[in-house]
């Protein structure tokens, strides 16, 4: 196991975080504080996170870049995680974690509430469109 480091390097509008050495959960906190410390020194553009010298990852890292990429899309930036390797990751059940991460869920339906004793809410009411397309007189 090595110390893990972290670099940022600028080149145009990119930033580049170079991650290396071992990354731990007890360094996770670190990870999180370098993602965040790169998304403040440059405001815009993309980010991308180089795991090239990286030859342990823990599981909860997964989920520190997975939160990270969120956090860039709301800021209207991209962050992508290069060279992220099965084979790194030393948690075997974090293998099935980081494709299941890095996969696209069916977007899940949206749950409606009802008020209590007020019906489903699909009775017809006066002055609304009717199937056919045809508006009741209201």
């Amino acid at each position: 196991m090595s110390e893990l480091t972290l670099r940022c390097d600028f080149n145009g509008t990119t930033t580049t975080v170079v991650v290396e050495g071992s990354v731990e959960a007890h360094c996770c906190q670190a990870l999180h504080d370098g993602l965040e410390m790169a998304r403040m020194l440059r405001p815009r553009g993309p980010i991308v996170v180089d795991l090239g010298g990286v030859d342990r990852l823990a599981a909860v890292a997964l989920l520190i870049f997975h939160r990270a990429a969120d956090d860039a899309r709301r800021a209207g930036r991209a962050l992508t995680v290069r060279q992220l390797r099965p084979e790194i990751v030393h948690d075997p059940c974090s293998v099935r974690l980081l494709r299941s991460l890095w996969s696209d869920p069916p977007a899940a339906p949206v749950p409606t509430t009802r008020e209590p004793g007020r019906g489903t809410g699909h009775g017809r009411r006066r002055g609304r469109s009717r199937r056919d397309g045809a508006v009741r007189p209201g």
